[in-house]
């Protein structure tokens, strides 16, 4: 429907003066009358669905005014209904209130009776020396809560005629008297190599609340075994005396924490052996201090060390730094009296790297329950086992850096006392050594009779290389593996490829063109020289296959695997690896 234009929009019919403006605007007038009249007729048709939406609703008031009334009504019975059962469930609270508290005096009674008969039996028990029921009882007492020990109501109840202290001081007193007796009986069985005593004893102190004390009379004890182990017979001047003695040592460790590991978890709990291991260690560290110490003043090491001081390799040394004298094979150490006591140092090494790949895995271990005799006791073999063959180690998961077994072995004086050998005796040695045999490689050098031609040199040196590396790997340090592939490098660098440069220079230098004599004695000068250089190429060629060879086949071997824990094998393997570098150089020079 068309809105009617606004009163004010039409013009007034005092304006209008002429016939045309009459007309428009009557014709306004009378399109607003129809508009008007279509609205109106609209409005009415549309009025007769309200009137009957109205008249629905009216006849739903009557139901509405049922209902609620209905309401009002449960309502009110509803609220009644609350009010009671308000009441009941306070009635029932307060009785469950007085029913708890029934419940706790009459638990707190039966825990008072309890402890008073478990002391009386304590006493009983310790009077007539049946220290297994002592024990069984003093742990009944002990599970009485601390708070119904300290009570009122158990200090005025429990004491006796002959218990007249308060419970909790009886019960500490009992448990201090037993502690002693179980210590000194401990140490007579251990004295006596009795097992089965032993074994006894040592599983009543954690049932007694004395865990840390029986883990220390049983370091004792295991310490002790360590202490009487058979010396190694031979001389010290025999290069297996000290590494066997040390195997000797790290071996009957090994053996008691594999014999005695299940004993101790089982009565003491999951990693307790870890306490035990610790006195283990201090023990170890004491015995191979001096066995150390014995090793350097037999063998004269810091004599050693002094002699390679400022070493002086005739063949290394470029033609202007060379000593008139001849240089003698008496000069400086012997190399092959060097070579065994490096030999010795990385047995040492090794020896420490193989126990402690042992402990690392073996601590890191979980164990079934330990074998049990019929009457619930450690059967006799299970302490004092100490002749079996020592077991093999077995690979676990990666242990956490931070984990408690790694701590402990790291912190170890072992660890520091062969750090000080890899530091002191090992790389200094091994380094002369490696440049004494390439410059005895040099001097010794003479053509070989292989196609292409070629010296002894690389095969010389290339051959002693793989006994040096394969000595390198069997110590199990990383630490000492990449300092010494560091040395190896900067060593072949220098002394083989640097040296068979300088040759190849010395073939061609002005000195050397300057010969004089005739035209056939100029060209077979000539010819020599071409063939003196293409010996040294071929050299460079042959050291650069050799190089690679050895590397692959290092890696390709399970030594590195046999020495070295798992999460330092692929450390090892990226620093073997990074002396195939050389290769590249040996390259360089050849173009």
């Amino acid at each position: 429907m068309a809105n009617p234009s606004p009163p004010e929009t039409r013009l007034s019919a005092r304006t209008l003066t002429t016939l045309p403006a009459i007309l428009t605007t009557l014709s306004e007038i009378e399109a607003l009358e129809s508009s008007l009249s279509s609205s109106l007729s609209n409005l009415v048709a549309s009025q007769q669905p309200i009137i009957d939406s109205l008249t629905r609703l009216q006849s739903l008031v009557p139901h509405v005014e049922e209902l609620t009334l209905d309401a009002n009504l449960l309502a009110d019975k509803v609220g009644g209904t609350s009010q009671t059962a308000q009441r009941v469930g306070g009635k029932v609270r307060v009785l469950d209130e007085e029913m708890r508290r029934v419940k706790d005096a009459s638990e707190r009674v039966a825990a008072v009776t309890e402890l008073k008969l478990s002391l009386a039996d304590l006493h009983s028990s310790i009077e007539a020396q049946d220290w297994e029921t002592a024990t069984r009882h003093c742990a009944r007492a002990m599970a009485v809560p601390p708070e119904i020990i300290k009570g009122p109501f158990a200090e005025s109840v429990v004491p006796t005629a002959d218990l007249p202290l308060p419970p909790s001081e009886t019960l500490q007193e009992a448990r201090e008297k037993l502690l002693r007796i179980f210590r000194v009986e401990f140490g007579k069985a251990s004295q006596a190599r009795d097992s089965a005593n032993t074994s006894r004893f040592f599983k009543l102190f954690p049932a007694i609340g004395w865990e840390k004390e029986g883990l220390e009379a049983y370091s004792g004890f295991v310490v002790d075994l360590v202490r009487g182990r058979a010396t190694v017979s031979g001389k010290s001047s025999s290069p297996l005396y000290y590494i066997t003695t040390l195997t000797s040592l790290f071996e009957s460790i090994a053996l008691i924490v594999d014999q005695h590991q299940p004993v101790v978890e089982k009565y003491y709990g999951s990693g307790k052996m870890l306490s035990v291991v610790a006195r283990l260690l201090q023990e170890c560290d004491r015995v191979v201090g001096g066995l150390i110490e014995s090793w350097e003043e037999e063998r004269q090491m810091q004599r050693k060390v002094q002699d390679i001081q400022n070493p002086y390799f005739p063949a290394l040394a470029p033609q202007t730094q060379r000593r008139g004298a001849q240089v003698s094979e008496d000069d400086g150490p012997d190399p092959r009296e060097i070579d065994k006591v490096l030999t010795e140092v990385a047995g040492l090494v090794g020896r420490w790297a193989l126990f402690r790949r042992f402990l690392t895995d073996r601590l890191k271990e979980e164990h079934e329950s330990a074998p049990q005799s019929p009457d619930g006791t450690v059967t006799e073999d299970e302490v004092d086992k100490t002749t079996e063959a020592k077991p093999e180690p077995t690979s676990t998961e990666p242990e956490s850096p931070t984990s408690p077994e790694v701590e402990l072995i790291e912190s170890t004086g072992c660890r520091s006392m062969m750090a000080q050998l890899i530091s002191t005796y090992y790389i200094p040695l091994e380094t002369w050594y490696l440049r004494s045999v390439i410059d005895k490689a040099h001097r010794v050098s003479a053509p070989d009779s292989s196609e292409p031609p070629q010296t002894t040199t690389p095969d010389d040196v290339f051959y002693i290389l793989k006994l040096v590396i394969s000595r390198l790997l069997t110590t199990g340090s990383v630490d000492c593996v990449e300092r010494m592939t560091q040395v190896i490098t900067g060593i072949l660098d220098k002394d083989l490829a640097g040296v068979i440069r300088r040759k190849m220079e010395d073939i061609y230098s002005p000195s050397a063109q300057n010969a004089r004599g005739n035209a056939a004695q100029r060209e077979k000068t000539e010819r020599e020289n071409r063939n003196a250089f293409i010996i040294q190429l071929n050299d460079l060629d042959i050291s650069s296959a050799h190089m690679e060879t050895l590397i692959k086949n290092v890696l390709a071997s399970p030594q590195i695997q046999q020495n070295f824990l798992e999460t330092d094998v692929a450390p090892t393997q990226e620093h073997v690896s990074s002396m195939l570098k050389l290769t590249t150089k040996f390259q360089s020079v050849l173009k």
